[in-house]
């Protein structure tokens, strides 16, 4: 039973984008009644990142993907974003806890914290990326997020800030939250991808 929901939640992951301009909002506790268990088999996700739809006139407009790989044991990221001036140096991204983007970016909520944590310790505190020629272009491994279970962040959002991120170091409640990080300028939900996917642009 528990595999039959689970091909029919992926299944509608991957329909309802194709008969809708908006992205797409799953509710708060659907890992749990999706049936969603950790696997020992690779699974794959897509982040379409794409300039918040607030956006102030002189914020960058900000495009481009991320992925994400998980197998057994290992967790991988692959951040590709273009769009920025060339004067910037550096800006965060983290996973928030929603995947709702009908008012823009501001729709995500905070943080992912599924643990109760401190900023910079959430699951999906990216943190300060380099930025060079306009780019980010960036492989990590060893992330804290999950694309399994009832912690999984299928179906959250990855969202991209205008500031730098203190990494909790600023004195201040906002600092423990969300390292002052700024405004949301760009953003996108994650949704389940396949390995053809990864391993033609982000092999590990």
């Amino acid at each position: 039973m528990k595999s039959s929901v689970l091909r029919i939640s992926l299944l509608l992951q991957a329909l309802v984008p194709l008969f809708a301009e908006e992205e797409v909002y799953f509710p708060d506790n659907w890992h749990q009644w999706t049936g969603f268990q950790d696997s020992q088999a690779p699974r794959y996700a897509v982040c379409r990142v794409k300039p918040n739809n607030t956006l102030e006139a002189e914020q960058p407009s900000v495009h481009g993907f991320i992925l994400f790989k998980q197998v057994p044991g290992k967790k991988f990221g692959y951040f590709k974003l273009q769009g920025f001036p060339a004067s910037s140096s550096k800006h965060p991204m983290h996973v928030h806890e929603l995947g709702f983007l009908c008012d823009g970016c501001v729709s995500t909520g905070g943080h992912y914290n599924p643990f109760g944590t401190s900023h910079p310790n959430h699951p999906g505190d990216f943190n300060n990326f380099e930025i060079t020629g306009g780019t980010i272009t960036k492989r990590l491994t060893g992330l804290k997020v999950t694309l399994f279970g009832i912690n999984s962040i299928l179906s959250r959002s990855v969202v991209l800030h205008n500031g730098v991120d203190d990494l909790g170091q600023g004195g201040d409640s906002g600092s423990l939250q969300h390292g002052n990080s700024g405004k949301p300028i760009a953003c996108g939900v994650i949704r389940v991808s396949n390995a053809q996917f990864w391993n033609s642009i982000a092999t590990m």
